[in-house]
């Protein structure tokens, strides 16, 4: 489970950093009294060196699979949002919970499919040289965002899923007397 949120954690990086591409560039009249550029919080294009034509590649990439993937995760979250409720409510079904589970895997499924699509699409405008080094910065952030994980809460296992049950169970646990 981690592993998997690590990805989807990167990926969702990578397609927030692509989406301020597909932003079209302003200029702003410059201010004397505020000779501070604005903040950017992300340099990961400039870091990769991205030529022109490839920014324009990406910013039809985005505009062309944005649609497609929040329609995606709209069926996703909905899918969920209705397993949960037929999961606490007083006249499900077991079979009614089986259906609406096979129904969230099949959203799941074609969320991370188009996700997947639209990453590799980008991938493909990455020459050998960038992809390297997108790898290393994506490498870069996962181990800060262990490191935030580890800094926040040192007793926590990596291998452990972070659901909510098992987040109470844990917390029933450290509050036990210790023989």
């Amino acid at each position: 489970m981690s592993k998997r949120f690590f990805t989807s954690l990167i990926f969702g990086v990578f397609l927030m950093l692509a989406a301020l591409i597909a932003v079209p560039a302003q200029e702003t009249p410059v201010d004397n009294q505020n000779q501070n550029p604005p903040a950017r919080p992300f340099k990961i294009f400039e870091e990769l060196g991205l030529t022109p034509d490839q920014v324009q590649q990406i910013r039809r990439i985005n505009q062309e699979r944005k649609p497609i993937v929040q329609a995606a995760q709209v069926r996703w979250r909905e899918a969920n949002r209705r397993l949960d409720i037929a999961i606490y409510a007083d006249d499900s079904t077991e079979d009614q919970v089986k259906e609406l589970t096979r129904i969230a895997q099949f959203a799941q499924s074609e969320l991370l499919k188009e996700r997947t699509i639209t990453e590799f699409q980008i991938r493909r405008v990455l020459t050998p040289e960038q992809l390297v080094k997108f790898r290393q910065l994506r490498q870069m952030l996962a181990d800060r965002v262990r490191e935030m994980k580890d800094r926040d809460n040192p007793n926590r296992r990596n291998d452990q899923p972070q659901r909510p049950f098992n987040r109470l169970q844990q917390r029933r646990n450290n509050n036990r007397p210790q023989d």
